[in-house]
């Protein structure tokens, strides 16, 4: 599985094509994208059957899994889990809320970010190290797109405080596949400025993955 490794052998990871892949969904699942077209129900619809499949791998039963007003969907007590989607791919990861406090999982096209997207995405002393005409230096902004997409996920679940893209820089390791997405602003009673949190990633078949894990008994467990 393309996102297996970036991840601990304790959590459980699933994947498909939402194209190809439509499990069976609860009622008021249905009802949360009703309105939704075609392409946004099967990714919900998919992610929906692969979360299931892993909760009840791990005993915590296989009923609605709905998203908050936030958007964010509410896995049952005693998980935690990340959902991500796009063109062609749905992957989910979900774990023991009693070994992780958060989880997050981000997959995007491996494909150069659009210039029109480096200042949404980084902060004016980050995109002095990218320059808009230079595909290879865009490819490496949408990793740090990812990047801090997967880091966003992972301390929402503790803090439910959103972000904005310049709330954290990224450095990245490319030979160790690994980056560092650092705290500029604080988040929620957890997290200050200069505060860490350390995620993989890989690339293949089209795709960028990043993932960060927070752990239960680490430094960000305020508890």
């Amino acid at each position: 599985m393309f996102v297996r490794p970036l991840f601990e052998d304790d959590l459980l990871v699933a994947e498909a094509d939402p194209a190809s892949y439509e499990p069976t969904i609860h009622a008021e699942e249905a009802a949360q994208v009703e309105r939704a077209v075609e392409k946004r129900r099967r990714e919900f619809t998919a992610a929906r059957g692969l979360a299931r499949t892993l909760l009840f791998r791990l005993g915590l039963g296989t009923g609605p899994l709905l998203n908050g007003p936030d958007r964010a969907p509410i896995f049952p007590d005693g998980a935690v889990g990340s959902i991500t989607h796009t063109a062609g791919y749905c992957g989910v990861v979900v774990g023991r809320a009693t070994d992780y406090l958060g989880l997050g999982l981000d997959v995007e096209q491996a494909e150069p970010l659009k210039p029109e997207l480096l200042r949404m995405i980084l902060a004016e002393d980050e995109r002095a190290a990218y320059d808009p005409a230079d595909p290879a230096s865009l490819e490496r902004a949408k990793l740090v797109f990812s990047a801090k997409e997967a880091a966003y996920k992972a301390q929402y679940a503790l803090t439910r405080n959103f972000l904005g893209f310049s709330a954290m820089r990224v450095e990245v390791d490319d030979a160790a596949g690994r980056f560092r997405a650092i705290f500029r602003e604080p988040s929620g009673r957890v997290f200050v400025p200069g505060d860490v949190l350390e995620g993989s990633f890989r690339r293949s078949s089209g795709l960028v993955a990043s993932a960060v894990a927070i752990r239960v008994g680490g430094p960000y467990d305020r508890r």
